[in-house]
């Protein structure tokens, strides 16, 4: 079994798939982002009610019922006469009992914010009470004299006297702070619910924008929908943006590639078509001229016999014609070929060696107009399989065209290598003044021909045997800088 494929978060995330999931990630995040600020600012502000209602609410009520209780108990001891020892009694054990609930309750909060203080303020205060209820118990005492039972009264009076002053007191100031942290839970509640609501419109405008996002993304597709009805219509040369990295621009890139090659491959079958109908002109026409021809050659060769002594003029004249009829004769063969043109029947040949015998055939034609050849013979070129005649052809036809481009002289580079995808490549380069560029998309059109008497079918029948092998001529040229034309062919076949 082979390794799991690595899916790339990079090209995860360049898919639709991947945005829109991206997308969906980003709502939720936010969503839950906001539920859980929400949650928590909720539950926080609950424990601080809970808190201020037990810790402050609960103990200033407390402290205000004592501070009642407390109050009773003063004007029970002002009346005549003075109240017994068991109600006094009774008065003090409900305070102390209201205290120790008070401690109680506060237990549970320890640690927080005054908590511990009010505790110990509520400690000191049971204790002044369980020494006033000391105080109480000597008031009362019947084994004291009445002057020391009345002095022990007065000092109780005087102690509760000061609780009361102590309690009422205490209740204001617990208000007081009740009333403080109230504003302050407040205050966190409306810092709470504004921060909910930025966080819920930050959430809405992420959630706008990834839409934004995600439409933007599928955009393209309804170009790219266009783009292929107008296609499959015969619009060949219909192209999609290619803008970005993600799988719809990998998706238009394809699509372009596409209708590039289905609008070469019309280019090709218009070319076919027109080609063959070419040909099949050309041979009739051939058919039809080149047997008068050969009666008008042969005629012309006994008319100059007859006036050879008779008149030079008339010689000349006959030589004039006889000259033209050879050039309509090759011109006439050459459509012939061009009409009769069989599919190349190939075989393992050494590239190399067919080019330097060509290079060989032509070199002492080439050196009497003034074209000097280089050749750059791969070391590399192994066989390749071709038709030897056809490309010899092929190659003549371009050697032609290049010494015809240079009459005045020049050199002519001839180089073969493999290419990067392992192709044999021919390269045919004169130092000629170039091609314009209006005429380089047309050279290779049959009958197309910027030289004067030229058939314009040199370059179409070299193109012609270049796709019968499987191949492909390219040219570059510009004015002024030469011409380069490429034979490839693959090595695979």
């Amino acid at each position: 079994m082979g390794a799991p494929t690595e899916v790339r978060p990079a090209r995860f995330f360049r898919s639709i798939s991947g945005r829109v999931a991206l997308g969906f990630f980003v709502g939720l995040a936010t969503f839950g982002t906001v539920s859980s600020y929400t949650i928590l600012r909720m539950r926080q502000l609950g424990t601080d009610l809970q808190f201020v209602r037990t810790a402050y609410l609960d103990l200033a009520f407390d402290i205000t019922k004592l501070n009642e209780q407390q109050a009773g108990l003063l004007d029970s001891l002002e009346q005549q006469p003075p109240p017994s020892r068991s109600l006094v009694k009774y008065n003090l054990g409900k305070s102390e009992e209201l205290l120790d609930s008070s401690i109680k309750d506060l237990s549970q909060f320890a640690g927080r914010w005054r908590v511990d203080a009010n505790r110990a303020r509520l400690e000191t205060l049971r204790e002044k009470f369980r020494a006033g209820d000391q105080l109480a118990e000597a008031a009362f005492a019947e084994q004291l004299s009445p002057e020391a039972r009345a002095a022990a009264f007065d000092a109780f009076k005087k102690a509760e006297r000061h609780l009361k002053i102590e309690i009422g007191t205490w209740s204001r100031s617990l208000k007081e702070e009740a009333m403080k942290i109230a504003m302050n839970l407040e205050e966190i509640e409306r810092q709470a619910s504004l921060g909910a609501i930025v966080l819920g419109a930050l959430g809405a405008t992420l959630g706008i924008l990834v839409t934004v996002w995600v439409i933007l993304t599928l955009r393209p597709l309804r170009r790219l929908h266009e783009a292929v009805r107008k296609v499959a219509g015969g619009n060949y040369r219909e192209r999609v943006d290619t803008v970005g990295g993600t799988e719809v621009a990998d998706l238009a890139r394809e699509f372009n590639a596409m209708a590039a090659a289905l609008s070469e491959r019309e280019q090709e079958l218009v070319r076919s078509e027109r080609l063959a109908a070419v040909g099949k002109i050309a041979a009739v026409i051939t058919h039809e001229v080149r047997n008068p021809l050969s009666s008008i050659g042969l005629n012309t060769e006994l008319l100059e016999d007859e006036v050879a002594h008779a008149s030079p003029e008339a010689v000349a004249l006959c030589r004039s014609i006889g000259k033209e009829v050879d050039r309509l004769t090759a011109i006439t063969e050459e459509y012939l070929r061009f009409a009769r043109m069989p599919r190349p029947r190939r075989e393992r040949e050494d590239m190399n060696g067919l080019v330097a015998g060509v290079v060989t055939f032509v070199k002492e034609d080439l050196a009497s107009r003034g074209v000097r050849i280089i050749t750059d013979l791969s070391p590399d070129l192994g066989p390749v399989s071709l038709d030897e005649a056809q490309l010899r052809q092929a190659l003549m036809n371009l050697i032609r065209n290049a010494a015809d481009a240079m009459p005045g002289g020049g050199t002519l580079t001839i180089a073969t290598r493999l290419d990067d995808d392992g192709a044999a490549v021919i390269s045919v380069a004169d130092s000629g003044p170039g091609i314009a560029p209006e005429d380089l998309a047309r050279i290779f059109e049959p009958f197309f021909s910027t030289k004067d008497g030229g058939t314009g079918l040199g370059l179409a029948l070299t193109q012609h045997i270049m796709k019968e092998h499987g191949g492909s001529i390219a040219v570059e040229s510009a004015p002024g800088q030469g011409t380069t034309f490429r034979l490839s062919l693959p090595t695979s076949t």
